[in-house]
């Protein structure tokens, strides 16, 4: 079995503040269940895309 070890709310914030991830990094992550979307929110200050897998 094969385990991934995401990062959590804290990193994917520092690091988007630095602008070392974008956006859509952002929603990769949301995407891939590391932050849920409303840390999304928090993170980019924009509402989770609609178009967004769901």
């Amino acid at each position: 079995m094969i385990s991934v070890n995401y990062p959590d709310f804290d990193f994917i914030k520092k690091y988007y503040d630095k602008n070392c991830y974008t956006k859509k990094d952002v929603q990769d992550y949301a995407d891939g269940g590391a932050i849920t979307k409303k840390e999304y929110e928090k993170i980019t200050g924009d509402p989770y895309p609609k178009d967004a897998q769901d």
